[in-house]
């Protein structure tokens, strides 16, 4: 039963990570974005380079996040599993775009 949450969880968390592209600028970011698609989720920036995010009403905190040459990286802990992705990165105002999916800072 354990495993199969967490392997939920850990998809979840991937599933938001994949709706994730981001482009552009080496700059660090900060606040909290959200996105109202299919899962209402939101990630929370911190310009010390450290990220949380929150889907299905679980939050993950303590990961980092890099912005370099376009590209984003995450890694992040679900129940003591490390994971790792890269994603393209854009913004505009006050979005960001992660894989097409809007997330609007509040």
């Amino acid at each position: 039963m354990k495993k199969i949450w967490i392997k939920r969880c850990i998809a979840a968390m991937l599933i938001v990570m994949v709706l994730t592209s981001l482009s552009g600028c080496a700059s660090k970011l900060d606040g909290t974005y959200t996105n109202h698609g299919l899962v209402d989720s939101s990630i929370t920036f911190y310009k010390d380079g450290s990220v949380d995010f929150s889907i299905f009403g679980l939050t993950a905190t303590g990961g980092s996040y890099e912005i370099k040459d376009g590209t984003m990286t995450i890694t992040y802990k679900v129940l003591g599993v490390e994971a790792k992705a890269e994603y393209e990165y854009s913004k505009k105002g006050k979005s960001i775009f992660l894989n097409g999916e809007e997330f609007v800072k509040e």
